[in-house]
């Protein structure tokens, strides 16, 4: 039998990685009120849960770093709504303040690793081949 071998040449087309935006871990007020931490680069990150939420256009879960100006206002970077996928998972989508979109998944495993984030946050980098 006779081994032929076949060039193909794939198209050039944009293939999407996904890049990691950031990750976040649960943290506890002295209040009981849980929040988010994490960071971004050199930027720190706040990030709290939407309780008041009055409509499904509004996010679930907003990130916010500190104004450069060091005075004590946030800017708001990140903005994040949950959704269930057809498996029954719970996930994040999203956009930053650049307009880039977002999509972040839950540690399912937190109780047993509450050192590791509780939630990652990725972005899809387009690259050309």
């Amino acid at each position: 039998m006779k081994k032929v071998e076949k060039k193909v040449e794939e198209p050039k087309t944009e293939q999407k990685q996904m890049k990691e935006a950031f990750a976040l871990w649960t943290r506890k007020a002295k209040s009981g009120k849980e929040y988010f931490t994490g960071k971004c680069d050199d930027m720190s990150l706040l990030g709290f849960a939407n309780t008041s939420k009055k409509n499904e256009k509004e996010p679930d879960i907003r990130i916010y770093t500190s104004n450069e100006n060091n005075d004590e206002s946030l800017i708001e970077v990140a903005s994040l709504w949950k959704n269930v996928s057809k498996n029954d998972k719970l996930y994040l989508t999203g956009t930053d303040n650049e307009g880039k979109k977002l999509v972040g998944f839950y540690n399912d495993n937190f109780m047993d690793f509450p050192n590791r984030p509780f939630i990652r946050v990725y972005y899809k980098e387009q690259e050309t081949k």
